[in-house]
């Protein structure tokens, strides 16, 4: 039995200011840089907490492939990590890219006693 992948499932390559490293198929965005060293807060790793966000362009967009809708509010240029796959070459500097946590912009919950 011959096995072929789907262009789809053929990793990228991750390139950072700590070199460039290939991407395992399956494996996140979140899983990739933890793999490799590189220091990422996270939390939940399914998209809730929001803690995994990076701040990403158009260009580098277009490398990534959405595999979870995230419950955290985001701006337009940001992703989580944890629900994301690379699918191209990808270059990202994670501590440039890391923002602080924002609620602007986001329903505030309020609870009552």
């Amino acid at each position: 039995m011959t096995l072929t992948a789907s262009v789809s499932d053929q990793p990228g390559w991750l390139i950072t200011p700590l070199g460039r490293f290939a991407v395992r198929p399956g494996e996140t965005l979140l899983a990739t840089l933890l793999r490799t060293g590189h220091v990422v807060e996270y939390q939940c790793r399914s998209g809730y907490c929001g803690a995994c966000r990076q701040r990403v362009s158009a260009q580098q967009r277009q490398a990534l492939t959405m595999i979870a809708s995230p419950l955290a509010c985001l701006a337009g240029d940001e992703i989580l990590a944890c629900c994301c796959r690379i699918t191209a070459s990808l270059a990202l500097d994670p501590a440039a890219s890391s923002p602080a946590i924002s609620l602007n912009g986001c329903p505030r919950w309020h609870l009552s006693d």
